[in-house]
């Protein structure tokens, strides 16, 4: 039983300081982070003990470049839109 009562007060924990980090966030850049921004981070950890995931962790890099450019980039023509 106390290991029931113990696993829900690390979960209450790691919870609350997830949603904390999404408010801070928030206030500071207007902006609410996205939970594939944590898979992400995960992904970067778990390429430092897994070499053989980097490749995948490098295309996900470059799918969220090429993603900003895009939303960076303004219309084609400049007469039109």
């Amino acid at each position: 039983m106390t290991f029931i009562a113990l696993l829900s007060v690390v979960l209450l924990v790691i919870f609350s300081i997830i949603l904390y980090d999404r408010w801070r966030w928030k206030r500071e850049t207007g902006k609410v982070p996205k939970f594939g921004s944590v898979g992400n981070a995960f992904l970067e950890v778990q390429a430092l003990f897994e070499a053989d995931k980097q490749h995948v962790l490098e295309m996900k890099q470059e799918q969220e470049e090429k993603k900003d450019q895009e939303e960076a980039g303004g219309p084609d023509e400049p007469g039109r839109g």
